[in-house]
């Protein structure tokens, strides 16, 4: 048994290697893993409130820090 899979694997290897290839290159430009990266709209409203805030005075730059971190906490 250990023969067969062994000759079986000295035979397949390359076909193993390029699976895995392009399963790497096909994980690296998914939409999935680039939605992930990208804020959603909801996400981007409030960090565009927060900066009118600050620009009008409205909030100091530490309570906007303290307001994006605990974003980044939900």
């Amino acid at each position: 048994m250990g023969a067969l899979l062994l000759r079986s694997f000295s035979r397949d290897w390359p076909v193993i290697l390029m699976a895995f290839g392009i399963l790497g290159v096909w994980r690296s430009i998914s939409l999935k893993h680039h939605s992930e990266k990208t804020p959603s709209k909801d996400k981007k409203r409030v960090i565009g409130n927060i900066l009118k805030d600050i620009e009008s005075g409205a909030k100091t730059a530490e309570d906007a820090i303290a307001e994006l971190n605990g974003q980044k906490e939900k």
